[in-house]
């Protein structure tokens, strides 16, 4: 068995900050593990509380193309998201250095 562990993001249930947990769930692809052997039931994946409500939604997916859904998501946001390492524009820290010089 799997520890509690969000299959999105990777956070540990133990270390979920705030009264909300994450918990649990079932996808299409579920089948559940044989007792005698010490295996993982297949499509049973542990989601965080920041993760849960979207994984909710996608149930009806294998928890293979869930995850992966919702990892591309985050990983589109991220792209998105302006870089500030540099916060000047090289001609405008050129002119600053330049100030600076003299």
């Amino acid at each position: 068995m799997k520890p509690a562990r969000c299959s999105v993001c990777g956070m540990l249930a133990r270390d979920e900050p705030g009264p909300q947990k994450g918990e649990w769930l079932t996808f299409a692809d579920y089948e559940p593990a044989d007792a005698a052997a010490l295996s993982h039931p297949q499509g049973l994946e542990y989601f965080c509380a920041s993760h849960l409500s979207e994984a909710l939604e996608l149930k009806h997916l294998t928890a293979e193309n869930a995850i992966t859904q919702m990892r591309a998501k985050i990983q589109t946001k991220k792209d998105a998201t302006p870089s500030h390492t540099n916060a000047y524009p090289a001609s405008g820290l050129k002119r600053l250095i330049n100030w600076l010089r003299s």
